[in-house]
């Protein structure tokens, strides 16, 4: 009986986005938006080593943080970019601490 539960167990990051090349999605998206900005003002140099550093320091954060810490953090802040968990929560601006 054992060996058929184990078979049946799902992989932890199954649902996980596919990567784009060896970045995550949020990763390419800093990317993308980094040097989109510097190629509008033609500072090329500038915009690949700002972005390497923000990929670097986005790194640093995702480390020790838990599964969904961004999406909250954005949420949190009041941008509504996931619609499920806007239907399970209330808006952010309206939670309140409960003693």
């Amino acid at each position: 009986m054992e060996e058929n539960a184990e078979l049946r167990q799902m992989p932890r990051h199954v649902d996980e986005p596919v990567p784009i090349i060896f970045w995550s999605v949020q990763e390419f998206a800093v990317i993308l938006a980094i040097l989109g900005v510097a190629i509008v003002f033609n500072i090329w140099g500038i915009g690949f080593i700002v972005s390497a550093g923000a990929v670097w320091g986005l790194r640093q954060l995702k480390r020790g943080a838990k599964r969904g810490a961004a999406q909250h953090w954005i949420w949190r802040r009041g941008l509504n970019l996931d619609k499920a968990l806007s239907r399970t929560a209330p808006p952010p601006w309206t939670t309140e601490f409960v003693e």
